[in-house]
């Protein structure tokens, strides 16, 4: 079969392929999501912020100008293009600049609060969880979480609330 059905297998040097049988049902379950919070850990957070804004988690959002049409309420918008180089996208900035960008947008990154990212599907967010551990934040101690499901997920859902910038 052509298309992501081999499964590849390293021999030495070379690389074999290897076709998958995919007739039948299929179930995935991530191995380790401790850095992951869902929707429901999401509307918590909200929850959290309404009693308590100085200690509920940060919401980060580093989409571009989608987050402007729609996004979490509560969250800082870290735009994605602002964290890497302009003539590179496969590189961040500096520890120097990054620190900048987070102190502009208001986010002590080395705040006891935890720290939840978010973004459009779960992919540009992981830049930005990079550019927090390059500024000294401890990602691996569970108060920075990935919502993989992102506003692909929360957008989409009628019982969500939204928030606009103007």
């Amino acid at each position: 079969k052509e298309g992501g059905d081999a499964d590849y297998e390293h021999t030495d040097d070379l690389v074999e392929a290897k076709t998958l049988d995919l007739d039948g049902e299929f179930s995935y379950k991530a191995r380790d999501a401790m850095f992951v919070v869902d929707m429901d850990g999401m509307k918590e957070a909200l929850e959290d912020e309404e009693k308590d804004p100085l200690t509920s988690p940060l919401l980060l959002d580093p989409r571009g100008t989608t987050f402007a049409n729609g996004h979490i309420p509560g969250a800082i918008h870290v735009r994605y293009a602002s964290i890497h180089k302009p003539d590179d996208t496969l590189q961040i900035k500096s520890r120097e600049e990054l620190e900048e960008i987070f102190q502009t947008a208001g986010v002590d990154v080395q705040t006891d609060r935890q720290i939840l990212c978010t973004c459009g599907t779960g992919v540009s967010v992981c830049h930005l969880v990079l550019a927090l551990e390059e500024c000294g934040r401890n990602v691996m101690d569970g108060k920075t979480l990935i919502y993989d499901g992102s506003w692909a997920e929360w957008g989409f859902d009628p019982d969500t609330p939204k928030a606009v910038s103007k």
